[in-house]
Formats: C-alpha cells, sequence, structure tokens
C-alpha cells in the first residue's frame, strides 16, 4: 500500500537523521576535548555529550561546557551553588582560555537561580505584606484569647 511505504519512507529518513545526529554529536565532543586537553594542558576524565554543538566535561572535580562557534570551541566553567551544591552554568558565563580564567570564575561564589529565586522571595516582601502578616498573627492570637484558649 502507497500509505505504508510513505511510513516506511519516512521512518527510514528519520533513522538516519538520528545516525548523522548521534555521529555528529560524538565527532564534536572528541574535538572538544582534543581542543581542551591541549589548550589547558590537562586530561578529561569524563565527558557528557548533549549534542553537536555542546559538550560537557569532567576534570577531576571541575565541570566544564564546551560550545562549538562558527569557528572553534569555547568552555564555560559550570559552578556549584554554595546553598545546594546542584551545578549550573551561569546566565552570562565567561568564555575561559587560560587555566587562570578557570580559576578566576572558580573562586567567585555562586548561586544557582533556584535559590536565589528562593532567597528572593523571602526577602522581598513589602511593608505592607509585613504588616498584613504581623496583623493576621495578632488576630489569630486575638481570636484564641477571646475562645479561652491559652497558648
Amino acid at each position: 500500500m502507497f500509505g505504508e511505504r510513505c511510513i516506511e519512507a519516512y521512518k527510514k529518513a528519520e533513522k538516519e537523521r538520528e545516525e548523522i545526529a548521534r555521529r555528529k554529536t560524538e565527532e564534536f565532543r572528541d574535538r572538544a576535548i582534543r581542543i581542551f586537553e591541549k589548550l589547558f594542558d590537562t586530561k578529561v576524565t569524563d565527558s557528557d555529550a548533549i549534542s553537536e554543538h555542546e559538550v560537557r566535561l569532567w576534570i577531576d572535580d571541575v565541570r566544564i561546557v564546551a560550545r562549538s562557534t562558527c569557528t572553534d570551541v569555547q568552555f564555560f566553567v559550570m559552578k556549584q551553588c554554595q546553598h545546594c551544591g546542584s551545578y549550573f552554568l551561569p546566565e552570562h558565563p565567561n568564555s575561559c582560555k587560560t587555566i587562570k580564567d578557570i580559576g578566576a570564575d572558580l573562586v567567585e561564589p555562586s548561586v544557582c537561580s533556584g535559590c536565589k529565586l528562593a532567597m528572593d522571595v523571602v526577602k522581598t516582601k513589602t511593608p505592607e505584606e509585613k504588616i498584613v502578616e504581623k496583623s493576621i498573627e495578632i488576630f489569630e492570637i486575638l481570636k484564641k484569647w477571646n475562645s479561652g484558649e491559652e497558648e
């Protein structure tokens, strides 16, 4: 049937596309590792190929993201959140070209966006919100006092 042939042709093309993408992803991972090891004179201990344009590299306890550009590969330090310990890539990461650049990123304190959001929620109560919060507490105390309950 014609419909079956169409579906078969689509599935075959999709499988070929996935294979090409997988191969390009592996090629980029290998290229990024070679460039990193040459540029920073150190061995990559582990890697995780994300896409044909991005790979994560582990060098002992340091995590690096390598991204492909039109002409080269850029390396960015993944930060570890001081509060929750998770690793994240800052919103505007610095491209690292030397070991000193990596060191500068590592010593800079960092907090992930989730923890920042949680801290901002706690910190950013307006004076009106504080008044409402205290008023509710006072109301609850008065309600207990009126009903004869003691704290």
